[in-house]
């Protein structure tokens, strides 16, 4: 079975040649008048002096994702060899080869969002923020946003109202994700009880993302104990819910959505769409997040 990094494209790179991934180019300059073949779903080549394998992945200048890189390369048995310009070797001894590892190659300048989905969970609560998330993605593609969505499976999902949805990825095949939306509804009575799913959150907090939910999904962040000392809201009848389940967060009933720095909140159902434009405004500007809100044509009247 292949690792959670994505394979590299099956191409050749000669000297100068460029690789591109999306809208990320990388340049090979040094070493490269051999040809670096397709092997093993990675552009590998074998090195007659030492007898080990290299294959080509970004280099990462980002702390979290570099953490994130190497943790990943070190479960592979991969480590780090020499370096191109922009560019990393990994090396693995020529005797583990038969293994079946991938190496990612990935735009290290994308910002990568990831929003969860599960059965039962609330449809405007996802679907709210992706459509902010994802019309600033492909409008204005020079800012290097990626979303996708995430679940435990890539089989159907049941939304709580009945809409049955299918994942991008799973959690082991994701890429590196620095954004998590994680939405609420009646699935989360189960999330917050899976230890698996909780640690996973702890996992992804301490790697640094950015965390952020919609609804009750705050209530899952806090039974991951994410919330400790913290700020924050969710859907107006859950508000008791989430003080009992940590009772040190400063619960916070009026607000449309809280930041308190690596973990944003939102109240419930339709208030993830203000937490997504936030988003937008605290990632790249106040002015994106308006031309964005014009774009989607988000004027909030209600009729009633």
């Amino acid at each position: 079975m292949c690792s959670p990094l994505c394979l590299v494209p099956s191409l050749r790179l000669e000297q100068g040649h460029r690789f591109s991934r999306k809208r990320g180019l990388g340049v090979a300059k040094a070493d490269c008048n051999r040809s670096w073949l397709p092997q093993e779903g990675v552009w590998a080549r074998l090195d007659p002096l030492n007898g080990r394998r290299y294959a080509l992945v970004p280099d990462v200048s980002n702390p979290a994702r570099r953490r994130a890189q190497l943790y990943r390369l070190s479960r592979l048995g991969l480590r780090l060899g020499e370096q191109l310009e922009k560019i990393h070797l990994v090396a693995v001894n020529e005797a583990d080869r038969t293994r079946e590892a991938g190496v990612c190659s990935y735009d290290d300048r994308m910002t990568r969002i990831a929003v969860a989905l599960f059965d039962g969970a609330e449809e405007l609560d996802f679907a709210g923020p992706w459509e902010v998330l994802a019309a600033w993605a492909t409008q204005w593609p020079d800012d290097g946003i990626e979303v996708f969505t995430v679940a435990s499976t890539t089989e159907p999902l049941t939304c709580a109202k009945g809409l049955r949805v299918l994942a991008d990825h799973t959690w082991e095949t994701a890429p590196p994700i620095d954004v998590l939306v994680y939405p609420g509804g009646r699935g989360t009575r189960r999330e917050l009880a899976d230890e698996t799913v909780l640690e996973r959150l702890r996992g992804l907090r301490d790697a640094g993302t950015l965390m952020t939910s919609v609804c009750t999904g705050s209530i899952v962040y806090a039974a991951a104990g994410l919330l400790r000392d913290r700020p924050a809201t969710t859907y107006w009848g859950s508000l008791e819910r989430l003080a009992e389940t940590d009772p040190t967060i400063e619960v916070r009933p009026d607000d449309r959505f809280v930041d308190s720095g690596e973990i944003v909140t939102a109240a419930g159902v339709s208030a993830g769409i203000d937490m997504a434009l936030h988003l937008v405004s605290r990632l790249h500007s106040v002015e994106r997040a308006k031309e964005v809100r014009r774009y989607i044509q988000y004027d909030p009247e209600p009729p009633v």
